[in-house]
């Protein structure tokens, strides 16, 4: 039974999502959004016995935008991530790959970095 099921069509309620919701959403795998929760970048919602997490912040995680840490937030605007910390954050989130795919995964980062080194320089 989803959340929305439960507190029939309140924002509330369309805002979180179980575990398995969030991952058929493309939101990352459960061991992912159990990392972000314990490293502080998103809150686990208690719902009676079950746990949810709340769309906006997982929309934040894949946007790219931290939100305030999740214990004790400190109230400071969300800021734009690193592309340090936005490499991790996708390893983190991503299938086993074989070098194959690593190999499509590098080439594809370094063409979009040349486009956007010759935009630049264009503008």
């Amino acid at each position: 039974m989803t959340a929305e099921m439960t507190i029939q069509g309140s924002t509330i309620a369309r805002d979180l999502l179980t575990a398995k919701e969030a991952t058929s959403l493309g939101y990352g795998a459960r061991s992912t959004l159990n990392l972000w929760a314990e490293k502080g970048l998103i809150k686990k919602v208690r719902v009676g016995a079950g746990i949810r997490f709340r769309r906006s912040e997982l929309d934040a995680m894949v946007a790219g935008v931290k939100p305030a840490k999740a214990a004790g937030a400190t109230g400071e605007p969300a800021r734009k991530e690193t592309v340090q910390e936005w490499a991790e954050r996708m390893a983190a989130a991503a299938p086993p790959m074989g070098l194959d795919v690593l190999g499509v995964v590098t080439a594809t980062l370094r063409e979009a970095a040349e486009v956007r080194e010759q935009t630049e320089l264009a503008a």
